[in-house]
Formats: structure tokens, sequence, C-alpha cells
């Protein structure tokens, strides 16, 4: 899977471009003028809400050698994480298209 960014809002995962824009088209209902399905570097950080303690654990052990940027959980999290696009795919294990990442909430 590859991430796309699609507008100043959200990232999409996907396959290709066009699967990216027909996805975010069918999920937002934005018309789909103007939108372009950008490709964004999977070491491009985001937030990440961990609300599993064992996955949050798990991920930690595997990775303790990186230092992460921690806030405390907002909303339904434990605790944040500032992770990588290509972390959050493997840890959600994302098969099909999705919005991966949003800065509108």
């Amino acid at each position: 899977m590859r991430i796309f960014r699609m507008d100043g809002y959200d990232w999409v995962c996907a396959n290709n471009p066009e699967e990216a824009v027909e996805y975010y088209v069918r999920e937002t209902g934005c018309d789909n003028d103007g939108i372009e399905a950008i490709e964004c570097d999977a070491k491009e950080k985001m937030w990440y809400g961990f609300n599993d303690f064992n996955k949050l654990q798990d991920f930690l052990l595997k990775n303790r050698t990186v230092s992460y940027p921690i806030k405390s959980g907002e909303r339904y999290s434990l605790l944040d994480l500032h992770i990588s696009l290509s972390d959050c795919i493997e840890l959600d294990n994302i098969t099909e298209p999705c919005i991966i990442a949003s800065t509108d909430f």
C-alpha cells in the first residue's frame, strides 16, 4: 500500500493514485474535480493514538532503539506517539484503501 495526500486535510492509503481518488470521492462525497492524489514518503510522521496497552507495549519493544515524541492520549487513546505512516500501516494491518490520517477531527 502507498500513501497519498488528497488535500490539506486527508491522507489515503491505496494501491495507486486512481484507487486513492476513487476511494476518497466515494468516502467523503467530495466532487472529483480538482482532487489529486500526491504520493507521500511513508516515513512522514503522524500522531497515532494507542488505545490498547498490549499493542503499545509490543510496538515499543519492537522499536526500542527509536525515540518517539509522546503526548498524553486525547479523546479515546491511552497515549499518542508520533510514528511513521508505514508504522501505522503495519500496526493496523491495512490492506484495503482507507483514510490513514486527517487533520480534520
